[in-house]
């Protein structure tokens, strides 16, 4: 892989038009690796138009290079799949753990700094670098709590990595600063000593106080760079020379333009300027039971320097809280008619006991909601609706991340010999669902997107409803009786003169007419993929 040069941001889905319409000054761009580890759909094929014009950069957050748990082989193949098809320039994540014992905490969390550590996460990252076969770069992360007991401080923790495992470092500026006020060392000594060799990459964000007045700073991402991490970042450059640089939002995220504009702001500043411990594991545990509603063992672990008096509890709950309140907002994003329609309160309940019941198992949390709706028809005081609602929202977000495939066109009917169409044969999209409710929950996902007052609860209205993906739009309507019956035919690989024989019931001598018309109707909607003539049997005599 090339070096990276010059200056970049983080790609998010809210600037795809504005990047691909104009001609913005960006160097290169950064992908969090999870929004595209997906089959199909609208985000990888802005990926694809973007990675033929930008350099790229692929930047995680579920390695877990730190955990005690096993690597998860299954999603370094889904890394190195993505790898192939963008072909970046470095390949990135975090110094932290985000799993244990299974479940996905979908947080940055801390480590004990100690050689056994460093061995521990040394052997992880020359595994990764393995499979991936490229160095992995590891950022330094924001955090709110140390380990008593620590033997290295972060800096040289960070270099005795590097020496060890060969890894680079991705320098984010802003969680220096924030990590220097938090635990109160000097942030310019910690850049001077980490190793320059290593340094391949720099991120620039926002932060902001803690909201309940701990004093602690949190890594937020949702603000322009404050004065001081630009001149951390001046000392930055001066003494790791010109590394590609990006400026980072995941929140509150202002029109490109805005961005450029901070871009311009970091060109200028830069022209002017082994063996796993057994702590680790341990103390992993003892922070994941508290995140989980568990004990406060951990805190007898958590150093309160004096600089600040924030205490363990107070710097263990910015984790906890920031735990269940992220993964409540991602649910409430899965399912936001859901979320209106019941109220924030009662949504937010039930969230949290599914999270407790359910918690998250897979690197990206696109995944998070995939029981919802079942987990909902066990709840005594969740209705119908409810659940149908639940089951109709998550089926939209199956299908628009459903894997692509070409659509067959009425041209290609229009050539197929009279002879072939008895034993005509249909393949249809993977982005077809057929979901069969009680209820008319779509009136409330309508209503929802005009912003119109929602129904106390859904009509009565049992039927079929057929989803699908066409371009980069879902789309989804009732289907009459007989076409539910006649696409679940066609589906299962019946033919086409079975289904005239099946419509025959209920149209008579029109049946062929109507399995006509639903054939050129689901060709229109992009439904079917390929027409073929089953073989036919021939029989020796």
């Amino acid at each position: 892989m090339t070096a990276l040069q010059g200056f970049g941001l983080g790609l998010r889905p809210q600037h795809y038009d504005a990047l691909l319409n104009g001609t913005p000054n960006v160097d290169w761009l950064e992908i969090l690796s999870e929004n595209y580890l997906v089959d199909g759909g609208r985000p990888l094929h802005m990926l694809d138009r973007i990675a033929e014009r930008w350099p790229l950069a692929m930047h995680g957050v579920s390695m877990n290079i730190g955990g005690s748990d096993p690597l998860d082989r299954d999603y370094l193949a889904q890394l190195g799949q993505l790898a192939r098809r963008v072909r970046p320039h470095l390949i990135s994540d975090h110094l932290c753990w985000t799993r244990h014992d299974g479940i996905q905490l979908h947080d940055l969390l801390p480590l004990p700094q100690d050689d056994a550590v460093v061995r521990h996460v040394a052997a992880r990252v020359r595994q990764v670098q393995d499979t991936l076969n490229t160095q992995l770069v590891l950022e330094n992360v924001s955090s709110y709590l140390q380990f008593s007991g620590d033997t290295l401080d972060e800096a040289h923790f960070l270099s005795a990595i590097v020496d060890a495992s060969g890894c680079g470092l991705l320098l984010d500026v802003n969680n220096v600063y924030v990590n220097a006020h938090n635990h109160g060392f000097d942030a310019r000594a910690f850049l001077d000593a980490l190793p320059v060799h290593a340094v391949r990459q720099i991120h620039l964000a926002g932060h902001a106080p803690d909201a309940l007045g701990s004093g602690l700073l949190i890594d937020t991402h949702d603000a322009p760079v404050c004065d001081g991490v630009w001149s951390l970042y001046a000392h930055a450059v001066r003494r790791f020379g010109d590394v590609p640089t990006m400026i980072e939002r995941d929140d509150h995220i202002p029109p490109l333009r805005d961005l450029l504009d901070e871009l311009d702001i970091a060109r200028a500043v830069a022209a002017g300027a082994g063996r796993m411990s057994a702590v680790l594991a341990r103390r992993q545990a003892a922070l994941h039971d508290w995140l989980r509603g568990g004990d406060a063992a951990i805190r007898m672990h958590v150093a309160t320097p004096p600089q600040v008096p924030a205490d363990a509890a107070t710097r263990l709950r910015i984790y906890a809280d920031g735990y269940r309140l992220r993964l409540i907002a991602v649910l409430s994003q899965d399912f936001p008619v859901l979320a209106q329609w019941l109220g924030t309160e009662h949504f937010t309940a039930l969230a949290g006991d599914y999270l407790r019941d359910h918690p998250s198992t897979r690197p990206s949390v696109r995944h998070l909601g995939h029981a919802f709706a079942d987990w909902l028809a066990t709840q005594c005081d969740v209705d119908t609706g409810a659940v149908e609602l639940a089951q109709f929202e998550w089926t939209q977000g199956e299908v628009f991340d459903a894997p692509d495939a070409r659509a067959a066109t009425l041209a290609e009917v229009a050539v197929l010999p009279v002879e072939a169409w008895p034993t005509l044969q249909l393949s249809f999209q993977p982005a077809l669902r057929c979901l069969p409710l009680q209820t008319c929950v779509p009136a409330l996902v309508i209503a929802h997107a005009a912003e119109h007052p929602l129904p106390e609860s859904p009509d009565a209205d049992p039927a079929d409803w057929l989803l699908w993906r066409q371009d980069f739009d879902v789309h989804w309507r009732r289907l009459p009786a007989d076409e539910a019956s006649a696409l679940r035919h066609m589906a299962d690989g019946g033919t086409f003169g079975d289904l005239c024989a099946q419509l025959e019931a209920e149209h008579g001598t029109e049946a062929p007419l109507r399995a006509v018309g639903l054939l050129k109707r689901w060709i229109h909607d992009g439904l079917v993929t390929a027409l073929q003539a089953a073989p036919q049997v021939h029989f020796e005599h």
